[in-house]
């Protein structure tokens, strides 16, 4: 019940569970406005199918579909993933508690959220798409999971979810989600929506070497077809991998208990415990790199002689624990993080998505190896000259109308566990020439493209910065 304040105003509660479904509430957990959630949502489709992909064992391929009607937004990621079991799907869609495979490890990772499937199922209905189909559809195996949820007069979720057999048995994942294309939070034109997305997996693949990614973009004259219009296909591209022997860090890799502090390496513990995961205390040292020697493994657990699950640990017990295994084994070296993008990779693949030749010149800084939020990191940066091209794009009503295709664009792709703050989320990047005039946020903890708003009429110019820290610091 609400109360009232000395002023005569009230204090309201509200279910937990409905920041899901408003704007401003999505807005600060997914980091981006409502005018970034199309690329919100395909990129963190992409995260999921990627590490998907990787799980199996597979070389990441991932299709994406988006098509544009006059309401409607279909945007589809498929992978070839493990699939998303039916109980993940459950728990994702279970508003009252944070599920996520990554917010509790402190080691390197492509999501920043922690609950990204649960914030999609939101989005929608936020941005105004109540009386609609099901807005969510999540086909894997052998199961598609149709899903509908919307707040009902009281506030709390009301999730409509139906379960029939796949259209598309196989192996993976296809998710799809549809958001309004009327919406107020999107000043732009179908076209340069379609544009968004498709920079945002040009992106993907120069940072994934090992990856193939195609995007197919169509243009409707219906509502998906409801109304027997014919799709009209705008934009196609395959982005084939150059090299799948590409190795990372790896969610199945041994932590790095020096990743931790006290605190994380508690919550951790106690979040076995909690899932019912009640696990023998060698078991759950063997987790971390470094510990597989039995010696080494005996001697952590010396101060606790006692203890033969994670349960029987005191908070005292859990410190002694965690100050023996830091002092039992030597903190890694860089490269514990992976292999570097290198300068064949970065410089090849602008070249190609931009059609700039070898005369072009380009730029490349040799790895640097440096440390992140306590963390080791590396760091990648290249540049490339490109020409100054003029790209028409159709308007909202038919019109054509041109923009520059290469505006000083700049590529950030950072990784990091979700347990820290983006280290690059409050840094500015400048460059100094009034020529060429980069700058920029580089907000990274959304893992995407960033635009300038300078123009220059010169025909040439420097247009396009990449920067990435490898591996993805925890």
């Amino acid at each position: 019940m609400s109360q009232k304040l000395s002023g005569g105003r009230r204090i309201f509660s509200e279910p937990q569970a409905a920041q899901y479904f408003y704007t401003d509430r999505l807005a600060k957990m997914t980091g981006r406005t409502s005018g970034d959630w199309h690329r919100v949502v395909v990129k963190e489709l992409m995260d999921n199918a990627l590490d998907a992909a990787e799980s199996a064992g597979r070389v990441p391929v991932v299709n994406v579909a988006m098509d544009v009607g006059p309401s409607l937004i279909r945007l589809s990621v498929q992978d070839n993933g493990v699939g998303i079991p039916a109980d993940v799907i459950e728990r994702m869609l279970d508003f009252s508690v944070f599920a996520s495979d990554k917010a509790v490890y402190r080691t390197p990772t492509r999501g920043q959220q922690g609950n990204a499937l649960k914030t999609i199922v939101g989005m929608p209905q936020a941005m105004g798409l109540v009386d609609c189909p099901p807005q969510l559809s999540i086909d894997a195996l052998g199961v598609q999971h149709r899903i509908k949820a919307q707040l009902d007069g009281a506030g709390h979720p009301h999730i409509d979810l139906q379960q029939e057999p796949s259209k598309h048995p196989g192996p993976g994942s296809t998710v799809e989600v549809l958001l309004p294309t009327k919406s107020r939070a999107w000043m732009k034109g179908p076209a340069m929506l379609r544009v968004d997305v498709r920079d945002l997996l040009r992106g993907y693949h120069l940072f994934n070497p090992h990856t193939r990614v195609t995007f197919s973009a169509f243009a409707l004259g219906s509502d998906h077809g409801e109304s027997g219009g014919t799709p009209e296909e705008k934009i196609a591209e395959t982005h084939l991998p150059t090299n799948t022997e590409y190795r990372k860090f790896m969610p199945d890799d041994p932590l790095v208990v020096h990743w931790f502090d006290i605190q994380s390496f508690t919550r951790l513990m106690r979040g076995y415990v909690r899932e019912g995961d009640d696990l023998p205390l060698g078991q759950f040292i063997k987790k971390f790199r470094g510990f597989s020697s039995r010696k080494k493994a005996a001697a952590a657990r010396e101060l606790v002689p006692e203890a033969r699950k994670l349960s029987d640990l005191s908070d005292g017990d859990v410190a002694g624990l965690f100050v023996a295994m830091r002092r039992a084994v030597k903190e890694p070296s860089h490269k514990v993080l992976g292999d570097p993008l290198g300068e064949e990779h970065m410089v090849a693949a602008l070249r190609r998505i931009y059609g700039v030749s070898e005369d072009k010149r380009s730029w490349y800084s040799k790895p640097i190896k440096t440390t992140l939020n306590g963390a080791p990191a590396v760091v990648e940066a290249a540049v490339l000259e490109v020409e100054n091209k003029l790209e028409v794009l159709e308007g909202d009503k038919g019109a054509g109308f041109k923009r520059r295709s290469n505006d000083n664009r700049l590529f950030v792709g950072l990784n990091h566990s979700p347990m820290y703050d983006d280290p690059l989320g409050d840094v500015f990047i400048m460059h100094p020439n009034d020529k060429v005039p980069v700058s920029d946020h580089a907000t990274a903890a959304f893992t995407l493209q960033r635009y300038t708003h300078h123009y220059d009429a010169s025909a040439k110019r420097t247009a396009d910065a990449m920067g990435e820290i490898l591996p993805d610091q925890p």
